[in-house]
């Protein structure tokens, strides 16, 4: 393996390398431990050992051409009269839980009719949710819709069929559908392209930008390491004092702050001060290759991850480069914060983060545990919401990954319990994360869920499950 390692940092950085060393390394044998999200291997980077990657799985893939929509569907979007269902029948109302319990859950429902009455979620209808900042103040959720028209109701029974619209919603409505009519017309069409080919496109769209001002509501699954765009990992977390780099055998980075310099890591070479490394190379060069280090993105993703299995090597691995620095104590506090308002720059008014709780480290090397992490989270939120009042807050879902055993679950699960008991502001619940296909069901886990409901405690869940592709009935329907 260090025979194949260049000399050259920019090589090691570039992605295609990446890609090369990944296609060299398929024959490799699978580690059992190989779990980004064991909290085993979730430490700052002095206790992480680079590992080998999952085994791929053969699968078949390859290019997926283009698609146009339907020239039926076109005419069906161009003249909604002729639809087989009212103009705008088809809409999402959003319920919230009576018995919140202190957890915002959202379900949105179909409007056709098609749902009998008893099979609805009761709860209250939030039937115009007026944002509190300046965009669209005049405006409800339903002023988007854009086949309502004025005076137009849907049938007796359906929730919020009572609902107009004014002149000026209208006014958006069909300013709304007139985009929606041109985008569908356009050459290039998002929706039938892969998403890394499709991202341009989509920002660039003035749909997309009517969107991200329109209030959300609540932001329900997102990761700890997974928070923040990595643009400002890279242009404000690495041009921090103190932060090293190491490239390792595998044609990865790593990261780590120090306040002298790190002992060389197995499988790594030796520490770079990233100033020093900067001074040397083209900032921008070395900011751009850092970033394809962080993240999936890369020019011909059909043939970079022709199988899940290669996706989720690459995947993980994003996660092991990215952790040494977002768990320097410092940076965990503001990458929370950073996240939050990024969020809320989207207008999204309530979110809960799936957290692993990893160690975290200071400059001198010492660390913090979980109940540190936990109470950061805490403060942080307090902090953002004391400082934007039209926010409604964040909430901490603790999770292990489902490759651990029924033992360690039920660690994990007794520790949730001392946690949910002791931040009861801030901690939400219980998860399992990690790919389904390879990891462990969560009937193998029964007894260690059953242990809350045993004691009397109650520990909300809220399980991954049906994230696979694969039609086995041993995992999680």
């Amino acid at each position: 393996m260090e025979a194949e390692r260049s000399d050259s940092p920019k090589e090691i950085l570039d992605l295609d390398s990446h890609n090369a060393a990944a296609r060299r390394r398929n024959a490799l044998p699978p580690h059992a431990a190989n779990f980004p999200y064991d909290p085993r291997a979730v430490h700052p980077p002095p206790h992480m050992m680079p590992r080998p990657p999952y085994a791929p799985h053969p699968y078949p893939g390859g290019h997926y051409a283009t698609q146009r929509p339907h020239p039926h569907l076109m005419e069906a979007l161009q003249r909604p009269q002729h639809l087989p269902f009212p103009p705008g029948q088809p809409r999402m109302a959003l319920y919230r839980h009576p018995q919140a319990g202190g957890h915002f859950q959202g379900m949105a429902v179909q409007q056709r009719g098609l749902v009998p009455d008893h099979y609805l979620h009761p709860g209250t209808l939030l039937t115009q949710i007026k944002h509190r900042r300046p965009q669209l103040k005049h405006s409800t959720v339903y002023s988007l819709l854009p086949s309502l028209q004025h005076g137009s109701t849907v049938p007796p029974g359906c929730p919020g069929g009572t609902i107009l619209l004014t002149e000026a919603e209208q006014r958006l409505s069909a300013q709304l559908h007139e985009l929606k009519l041109q985008e569908i017309a356009r050459p290039e069409f998002p929706p039938a392209m892969h998403f890394f080919k499709a991202r341009a496109l989509i920002e660039r769209s003035p749909i997309f930008s009517l969107l991200q001002k329109m209030p959300k509501g609540a932001a329900l699954h997102l990761h700890d390491l997974a928070l923040v765009g990595v643009d400002w990992l890279v242009k404000n977390v690495t041009y921090r004092p103190h932060c090293y780099i190491c490239f390792t055998a595998a044609q990865s980075v790593r990261f780590l702050f120090s306040a002298q310099q790190p002992r060389t890591q197995p499988h790594c070479s030796p520490w770079l001060l990233l100033e020093t490394l900067r001074s040397k190379m083209n900032a921008t060069d070395l900011d751009n290759s850092l970033i394809q280090n962080l993240t999936l993105f890369t020019a011909d993703p059909e043939a970079a991850y022709p199988s899940q299995s290669a996706v989720w090597s690459r995947f993980e691995e994003t996660f092991f480069a990215a952790i040494g620095l977002i768990t320097h104590a410092p940076v965990f506090k503001d990458y929370f914060y950073q996240g939050l308002q990024q969020f809320y720059m989207d207008n999204v008014m309530y979110l809960e983060l799936r957290a692993l709780l990893p160690l975290t480290y200071e400059l001198d090397g010492s660390t913090h545990d979980k109940v540190w992490s936990l109470k950061a989270y805490q403060d942080v939120a307090r902090q953002f919401v004391m400082e934007h009042p039209d926010f409604l807050g964040a909430r901490v879902i603790f999770t292990v990954h489902r490759g651990l055993n029924s033992s360690e679950v039920k660690v994990a699960v007794e520790e949730a319990m001392r946690l949910q008991k002791e931040f009861p502001e801030v901690m939400a619940g219980f998860d399992l994360v990690g790919r389904e296909d390879s990891g462990r069901p969560l009937w193998y886990f029964r007894e260690a869920l059953s242990l809350p409901s045993e004691l009397g405690v109650t520990l909300p869940y809220f399980f991954h499950a049906g994230e696979t592709g694969e039609l086995i009935m041993t995992l999680d329907p």
